[in-house]
């Protein structure tokens, strides 16, 4: 068992190593394009796209107003290269300050939605002007209420206009009541919102603005002036349904959900029998030291403390090294199924453990420390108890005692944090942070009791009461980490 830890271990290092990844640098995300009379069109090519990394990255350019054109629209950029892209702003309907925005997405797994500015300032000729738009509110008073999607920029004249000239003017020749659910795509999870409602219904127009009305779409000025109307009308008896945004956005709004396993794998990682004897090892070698309180309470600080920051470091290695490379994005349906079979194995031999810690057998389990690392465990708990420095030898007792135990540990741990790459890297940190904080808990209330005056030997017996129950915890802690692994893009 021990052996076979250490060859996934090493094996998904190895991995890591050899896995390449694209970074995307910019120059600046805001371009200043000057000044205009109104109808010039403003162009620019000074902004450069460059990928830093040694892995090939894809990136598209997605413009937020038919004003604005931005190209290339899409292509794949080889390690060192660069490209310019080309921006294009026509100033017809503008006066004054000007702000538009493009999106660019790339695979560098760290920029992959990154919002660009365009300004620039426009001049009118003599007797001309823009009217100031305001926002729509239905003045029809029909009972037939007609509900659709509106995705508009706030700066889009185009989009005032749509709303104060073409939605009060269907309104009224139809009679009903227009319900537009308008979502600024300048903010992010709009925008990617609506790619993804693209993605469903297949469809690849780019133009700006856009109504989703049932099931389709309808982009740019002309098209919702020339389409809209007519394809208002032929559905003004039938049932109106738009799709539930809130659904696109599940991996969001199931964080709280997705959090649960990995606080429950933390809290039976810290009270497995590998750490849980660790911990009632060094409590009972303080005790026969005939350690003070003060001591004791110290010891236990600085250990529990350097026993967070070293899984918390290992766990961030490797979290880090995997999400950072897009090779494992490629391959990660086959990493899955790999460390799912693992935890099923894993299941298996907790399983097993249950049976024989029910009947009293407890050397004989398969999860547990190895006789030579208990033995390495009690020679560095007995050495570091002996130093001058408390804080420094608790500190130094409680990394070395992780390493040694990582191999009994880490069977819960690898599983876990797999599962926390599918969550993205903010999130991602966080659940590890929170994973770790579970992971030292049992220690935490360990030194409290035996603080209060609860012995070792009373604590260490509650344990293995309770060790059966623990085995079979773990059991289904394996089997439900292999099942999110399995289908955690359906779930989640």
């Amino acid at each position: 068992m021990k052996h076979l830890i250490k060859v996934l271990l090493m094996l998904i290092i190895l991995s890591i190593e050899l896995q390449a990844k694209a970074l995307l640098k910019l120059e600046r995300i805001f371009l200043d394009l000057g000044t205009a009379v109104q109808g010039e069109i403003l162009t620019n090519s000074s902004l450069t796209v460059l990928n830093t990394g040694d892995e090939q990255m894809q990136f598209s350019l997605h413009s937020t107003c038919d004003c604005l054109t931005v190209g290339p629209l899409k292509g794949v950029l080889p390690p060192g290269k660069a490209v310019q892209i080309r921006i294009r702003l026509n100033t017809k309907e503008y006066k004054g300050p000007v702000k538009k925005h493009f999106y660019l997405l790339t695979s560098d797994m760290d920029h992959q939605t990154v919002r660009l500015t365009v300004k620039a300032r426009v001049s009118i000729k003599s007797g001309t002007g823009i009217d100031n738009r305001e926002t729509f509110k239905s003045r029809g008073d029909y009972s037939r209420k007609i509900p659709f999607y509106f995705f508009y920029t706030p700066d889009c004249h185009v989009c005032d206009a749509i709303k104060k000239d073409l939605f009060p003017k269907l309104e009224k020749e139809y009679k009903v009541s227009l319900e537009p659910v308008s979502l600024n795509i300048l903010m992010t999870n709009n925008f990617n919102t609506l790619l993804k409602l693209k993605k469903i219904f297949k469809q690849d127009d780019d133009r700006f603005p856009v109504i989703m009305f049932h099931d389709r779409f309808i982009s740019g000025k002309n098209a919702i002036y020339e389409k809209f109307p007519e394809i208002l009308k032929n559905n003004l008896r039938k049932e109106i349904k738009l799709p539930d945004i809130k659904k696109l956005n599940v991996k969001s709004s199931m964080v709280s959900l997705s959090l649960i396993p990995v606080l429950v794998a933390g809290l039976l990682d810290g009270i497995n029998p590998c750490a849980f004897a660790t911990i009632i090892f060094l409590l009972s070698y303080l005790s026969y030291l005939q350690k003070t309180r003060k001591i004791i309470f110290i010891t236990g600080i600085a250990y529990t403390f350097a026993v967070f920051s070293t899984y918390f470091l290992i766990g961030l290695g490797f979290f880090k090294g995997i999400t950072s490379f897009t090779i494992f994005m490629r391959i990660s349906s086959y990493i899955n199924l790999l460390i799912a079979l693992f935890a099923i194995y894993l299941a298996l031999l907790s399983l097993r453990d249950y049976f024989l810690a029910r009947k009293g057998r407890y050397k004989e389990m398969k999860l547990q420390l190895s006789d030579s690392a208990k033995k390495r465990i009690h020679m560095s708990i007995r050495k570091r108890s002996k130093g001058r420095f408390i804080i420094l030898s608790a500190f130094l007792l409680g990394f070395s005692v992780s390493l040694f135990e990582l191999a009994c540990t880490g069977q819960i741990y690898l599983p876990a944090i797999i599962y926390m790459t599918k969550v993205g890297s903010i999130t991602g940190y966080l659940y590890l942070t929170a994973y770790n904080l579970m992971f030292v808990i049992p220690l935490v209330i360990i030194f409290i009791l035996y603080f209060i005056g609860i012995s070792s030997e009373v604590l260490s017996g509650v344990f293995q009461k309770n060790i059966a129950l623990i085995k079979l915890l773990t059991f289904f802690l394996f089997i439900g980490l292999a099942v999110l692994l399995l289908l955690y893009r359906v779930i989640f």
